[in-house]
């Protein structure tokens, strides 16, 4: 079995006829999903409302994609006139003789298709009937404008989309990092935690065992009860410098005239067991007696 390789590659190759039926196969596709295009006669002017030249073309190529390609490359000794000027199409296959195929070539000016789409409100694509049957589209530069900026709108949201995706599978896929991470720092903090809860934990317990000592000397007087007794003896011109009370005595620092007689009025209360009265200063600029006085509490009342 022998391959006609001649053939095959003779105006176009075998990867640009791969791509037209690839692109005929999308187009069918798309067809069958969406909405089909106008074929009634009406889309499709029987008369040229501009003036239209046509000619036969013969090429060795079975696809009118591949008939457009050679007809391009041929066009600079086609076009009867500088080719941008004109707007052309091809039509066909409608013919096969001897191995060869014929199509229709069909030209128009620029100048007058874009001043008959002009006048039909932008209608875009001029449809006019071949002489062979066939059906030429020539296209006005504002319909050529248009595909463009619908191809880019297309493959701006395709590239949109494909960089959303991308985006999105790096997060659903950096998402168990993220939790792991995540769950570290909240551990660490916990941990963080715990040991600042260890270290405070011995002040606690001294807290603890302070208050519950004062707790259960809750029997002896009132430190309120004490100061309120000491006021007997002090006048208006005494005071008291510092208070300091830890439970089960009471020192006081302060100014008084008589600090022997505070101390005899204090150790007659019931609730004071003893008194001792520390040393005694004169003080020149108050003229009264600098002294420090400890009392000793009960440990129940009497």
């Amino acid at each position: 079995m022998s391959v006609n390789t001649k053939h095959i590659f003779e105006d176009g190759t075998l990867i640009s006829d791969a791509l037209d039926m690839a692109s005929t196969y999308g187009r069918a596709v798309k067809t069958s999903f969406s909405q089909r295009e106008d074929k009634q006669n009406s889309s499709v002017l029987e008369t040229a409302p501009i003036a239209l030249l046509e000619q036969s073309l013969v090429l060795n190529v079975t696809t009118l994609a591949s008939a457009r390609r050679s007809a391009k490359l041929m066009m600079t000794r086609l076009a009867p006139m500088p080719e941008n000027m004109l707007v052309w199409d091809i039509t066909g296959p409608y013919k096969q003789e001897d191995g060869k195929n014929y199509y229709e070539l069909g030209f128009v000016k620029k100048a007058e298709l874009e001043a008959w789409d002009t006048q039909n409100s932008g209608a875009g694509v001029l449809k006019l009937k071949a002489r062979t049957g066939g059906t030429y589209q020539f296209k006005s530069a504002a319909s050529k404008r248009a595909r463009r900026a619908k191809t880019l709108s297309w493959l701006a949201g395709f590239a949109a989309c494909y960089f959303s995706l991308l985006w999105a599978g790096s997060l659903w896929a950096d998402r168990p990092a993220r939790t792991a991470q995540v769950w570290q720092e909240q551990t660490n903090a916990a941990r963080t935690e715990t040991a600042q809860v260890r270290t405070e934990l011995p002040a606690l317990q001294s807290y603890g065992a302070l208050i519950k000592t004062h707790q259960e000397n809750l029997n002896s007087e009132n430190i309120l009860d004490v100061l309120a007794a000491m006021s007997e003896g002090f006048s208006d011109k005494s005071w008291v410098r510092e208070i300091v009370y830890n439970g089960q005595s009471i020192r006081i620092s302060g100014y008084i005239k008589n600090p022997s007689k505070l101390a005899a009025l204090m150790e007659a209360k019931p609730f004071v067991q003893r008194v001792e009265l520390g040393a005694v200063s004169s003080d020149r600029a108050s003229g009264l007696q600098r002294f420090t006085l400890t009392l000793i509490i009960r440990g129940e009342k009497s």
